[in-house]
């Protein structure tokens, strides 16, 4: 599937469940049912989307070597967090939830259940880290 169909395909089903559609770069916030925010963001290539939620930033002069160790750590019970994974942005500084999303196939069903799983993990996810020392 190209790009822009691509777009057209995920506004649909955004537009289906009363969401924003994509801006301009392919992007859209979304707030999920345990008032966390996380990112929709359609890949260049438009096979695939991800969501994407920071969690925690991490202070360069913090104590960085725990809070990776935490995040790395649950990448290992990969029930906890639905899949996903934790990666660090060096843009923000910041230990982020991603998790792609195939377009193939997708529909609202799928769509609904993949952001409340994905809302749901992040939500834990930023709980559990927001009890290690930065």
């Amino acid at each position: 599937m190209d790009y822009s169909s691509a777009v057209t395909e995920l506004n649909e089903r955004l537009n289906q469940l009363n969401l924003p559609a994509l801006d301009g770069d392919g992007r859209c916030m979304i707030r999920g049912p345990q008032g966390n925010r996380f990112m929709l963001e359609l890949a260049p290539e438009g096979e695939f989307f991800s969501f994407y939620a920071p969690l925690r930033q991490v202070k360069e002069n913090g104590n960085r070597a725990a809070l990776f160790e935490a995040a790395l750590t649950m990448n290992l019970m990969p029930d906890f967090i639905g899949g996903a994974s934790f990666a660090f942005d060096p843009r923000t500084s910041s230990i982020v939830l991603s998790q792609p999303i195939d377009l193939a196939n997708l529909d609202t069903e799928s769509l609904t259940m993949a952001m409340s799983a994905f809302s749901l993990a992040s939500h834990m996810a930023q709980e559990a880290l927001s009890g290690t020392p930065n």
